[in-house]
């Protein structure tokens, strides 16, 4: 057992403001929703956006989205002051355990080589391998970043790109999928637009 709690943000009278901040320092403006966005769709069920807590200390960020028997982590996030320390890979192996009979996935930056940060894009990667996610056949594109995607191993089947499609349609509703959202390229595909 993890030693972990995860408060769901409407049960989450303790630290909501550290939610909030963890958030808005983890991740890169153009990688993130609005966290009005967040808060909305975590109320109309379709998201739950958790504190994760160790002890009474809150250490972390989870937010997750649910459809049909897939999971996917579209957040996860380690206060900075509490990074090294286990804690992101505890997290991970909770969410397995706890969501045994489903597939999980999750995107990280591509593996693009001319990156700026290249060498976190491939720590990061590591990390995920570590702890069980091996890399799907497809990139997701939002915005103006590109993902590429990684699911849990051992879990079948595969998750595939249309999967991905219907739920991201069901998470933020068609008109915002069609105007905000992700968009599927295949690896080959995505290669072709570097070209």
């Amino acid at each position: 057992m993890s030693g972990l709690r995860f408060v769901g943000y409407r049960n989450n009278k303790l630290n909501r403001k550290g939610l909030k901040d963890i958030y808005k320092e983890a991740f890169p403006r153009e990688e993130k929703i609005p966290f009005w966005m967040l808060k909305m769709l975590t109320r109309d069920g379709r998201g739950e956006f958790y504190g994760v807590y160790d002890q009474e200390e809150l250490i972390g960020l989870v937010y997750n989205v649910y459809y049909k028997d897939i999971i996917y982590i579209s957040y996860l996030a380690i206060d900075d002051t509490k990074r090294g320390a286990g804690y992101g890979g505890r997290i991970l192996q909770t969410i397995q355990k706890k969501y045994s009979d489903s597939r999980i996935f999750l995107c990280i930056e591509e593996m693009d080589p001319n990156a700026e940060n290249y060498e976190q894009r491939v720590r990061r990667k590591a990390f995920y391998e570590s702890n069980g996610f091996k890399m799907l056949p497809f990139q997701v594109k939002e915005g103006i970043v590109m993902y590429d995607a990684m699911c849990v191993a051992d879990r079948e089947p595969e998750i595939t790109r249309k999967e991905c499609d219907e739920l991201m349609k069901h998470y933020f509703g068609i008109w915002t999928f069609v105007i905000y959202v992700k968009k599927y390229t295949d690896k080959i595909a995505g290669l072709f637009e570097k070209m």
